[in-house]
C-alpha cells in the first residue's frame, strides 16, 4: 500500500535531479533552451511534451508515472512543486521534496523518476507547466488519501 511511512519534508529522493538551464537575456527579453535531447539528463528518451495550466491558488496533485521518468519545467507563473516517493522498496520511500519553479526563480528542469508522485500549486497568478516523458502510456492521478499522505500545499 502506498504511504505506509509518513512524509519527510525536504529529504532527498533517489533519482530526482535538477538541471539549471542557461538564460540568455537581452533588451527584448530572454531565450532559454528547455531541452537538448542529446544531454544525458534526458537519457531515458524524452519523446512527448505536454502543456498544462494551473490557475492561481489552485492545486493539481498527485500525478505519477509508474514506469517512466518525467521532466517538469515552468516557463511562466510561479509553481510550488512537491514530490513524494511512493516507490515500495525505495531507499527514500516516504520522502518529500519541494521546489519553487517559474517566475523569479532560476530556470530549472526537474527530472522525476518513475513511481514518484508529483503535484503543484500556482502561487502568483496562473502557472504554465511543461511536462516531458518517454511515451504516452501510464500516467495516472492518485489521490492524497491513496498515497496516505498528509500534505498541504
Amino acid at each position: 500500500m502506498l504511504g505506509d511511512k509518513p512524509a519527510t519534508t525536504q529529504a532527498a529522493i533517489e533519482g530526482v535531479a535538477q538541471r539549471e538551464i542557461k538564460t540568455f537575456p537581452d533588451e527584448r527579453g530572454f531565450f532559454r533552451e528547455m531541452a537538448r535531447l542529446d544531454n544525458e539528463f534526458y537519457g531515458e528518451g524524452l519523446t512527448r511534451l505536454g502543456h498544462t495550466t494551473i490557475l492561481a491558488e489552485t492545486v493539481k496533485a498527485w500525478f505519477v508515472q509508474p514506469e517512466q521518468a518525467s521532466w517538469w519545467y515552468v516557463p511562466a507563473g510561479k509553481l510550488k512543486v512537491a514530490l513524494y516517493d511512493a516507490r515500495d522498496g525505495s531507499t527514500t520511500y516516504g520522502n518529500l521534496m519541494e521546489f519553487a519553479l517559474g517566475d523569479g526563480q532560476p530556470g530549472l528542469v526537474i527530472r522525476i523518476p518513475a513511481g514518484v508522485a508529483g503535484g503543484g500549486k500556482a502561487l502568483e497568478g496562473t502557472a504554465q507547466l511543461i511536462i516531458g516523458c518517454e511515451n504516452s502510456q501510464g500516467e495516472r492521478f492518485i489521490s492524497q488519501q491513496e498515497l496516505g499522505l498528509d500534505y498541504e500545499f
